[in-house]
């Protein structure tokens, strides 16, 4: 037998877990589409293992190419190098 007081608080839980959710997949949707129509994300996702999201935030962060010397400019930018 279900008890009523649990029903009551937890079915407000469940609702707002079903927003979060659907407000979730709205939101992959939309960073997957804005990765796959630029052809910069579209190559840097030729590499396994990076999807839209790390594509994305890779020419974010980058910006403008031509203000790095050499790739390892690029990568001490980022914090990879000693």
């Amino acid at each position: 037998e279900a008890d009523p007081d649990l029903s009551h608080a937890l079915l407000p839980l469940l609702d707002a877990r079903a927003v979060l959710f659907a407000t979730y997949r709205e939101l992959d949707r939309r960073v997957k589409q804005a990765a796959s129509h630029d052809e910069t994300c579209l190559r840097f996702m030729a590499i396994p293992g990076v999807g839209p999201i790390a594509a994305l935030t890779f020419k974010a962060a980058v910006d403008d190419p031509k203000r790095f010397t050499s790739s390892r400019t690029v990568a001490a930018h980022f914090g990879l190098t000693p």
